[in-house]
């Protein structure tokens, strides 16, 4: 359109020989314009794609660490659930040794005056023995045997019956 309305000026205002030139004047600086424009883009294209080759780089290094704080939250998970069975384990031993105890205790007042009732509670004290070992067994091997995730998924089983945040180390 600029083009057009200087050959319109030029032809009724100068003569032939300028126009001609005015004409090859701006055809070049046309070629040029566009090819400015042209590199213009190109240079903004290549910008944006070393951005975008940032961004992504940016994206792996943080989904890595996403990645390793899911596995460090995996590893977390597994500990408390040992923590969990270890206080349940200690808490069930001391709840029997007390038990076993009172046991022992009352057979013993009682062996001199009933001999077969202090049997009767030595028995219940020695069954109570062997089923706390049992129990204490089966705890210790779950500690030992389970991987990550069956350790977590018993985490969550029991955790009605464990709260982790509420267990104290120093009781």
């Amino acid at each position: 359109m600029l083009l057009t309305r200087v050959q319109e000026f030029s032809t009724s205002h100068t003569p032939s020989f300028f126009n001609q030139s005015l004409q090859n004047w701006l055809s070049e600086w046309s070629d040029v314009f566009w090819f400015g424009i042209v590199l213009l883009l190109l240079i903004q294209l290549t910008k944006t794609v070393f951005i975008l080759r940032k961004i992504q780089q940016q994206l792996a290094r943080e989904q890595q660490r996403w990645r390793q704080y899911t596995q460090q939250q995996e590893n977390l998970t597994a500990l408390q659930a040992q923590l969990c069975v270890a206080y349940e384990s200690y808490d069930a031993l001391g709840h029997a040794l007390i038990g076993i105890n009172i046991q022992l205790q009352t057979a013993l007042k009682l062996w001199s005056i009933d001999p077969s009732q202090a049997q009767k509670f030595l028995a219940q004290a020695q069954h109570l023995g062997v089923s706390t070992m049992q129990d204490l067994r089966n705890s210790v091997r779950v500690l030992r045997t389970h991987s990550v995730q069956a350790r977590a998924e018993l985490s969550f089983k029991n955790n009605s019956e464990c709260k982790t945040q509420n267990v104290n180390p120093e009781r």
